[in-house]
């Protein structure tokens, strides 16, 4: 998500964007969360979430609460990364950020069946062309 997208917290007030929102919330809103090991350290970023509605264009006031998930890390000047989820309100934070880290993994083996193992390599036509190419690149990858 952009910064310059509006977003309005629990339906009070006015449009904000979500870099400004994430200034606006209290340092206990802020958690320390390491999501998986990396190759020399753990992965650990601080963030916040917050119950948002979308504000803007084509928006109404029934739209649906959905969580903004804010990455900050400590020594940056300003929030780096952020997210919108549809995850229910009862998950646990460090759950919902594992799941949004996991998208980085997904990503990475996605990149590499199609580098290392030819899965960016098929030029047939049909569907069941590709899907057994698809599957003999994951069977060689496994």
């Amino acid at each position: 998500m952009g910064q310059s997208a509006g977003r309005k917290p629990r339906g009070k007030g006015e449009p904000m964007t979500a870099a400004d929102l994430a200034k606006s919330l209290p340092q206990r809103a802020w958690s320390t969360i390491a999501w998986r090991d990396g190759s020399n350290a753990r992965l650990v970023s601080r963030f916040a979430r917050v119950r948002v509605r979308a504000a803007g264009e084509g928006t109404t006031a029934e739209e649906a609460e959905e969580w903004l998930i804010i990455e900050w890390p400590k020594g940056e000047k300003e929030p780096t990364k952020f997210w919108l989820s549809t995850l229910p309100e009862d998950i646990a934070f460090a759950r919902m950020i594992d799941s949004i880290m996991m998208r980085w993994r997904i990503e990475r083996d996605y990149q590499e069946l199609k580098q290392e193992v030819g899965l960016g390599h098929f030029e047939g036509r049909s569907r069941r062309g590709f899907h057994h190419h698809a599957t003999m690149c994951i069977a060689a990858a496994a």
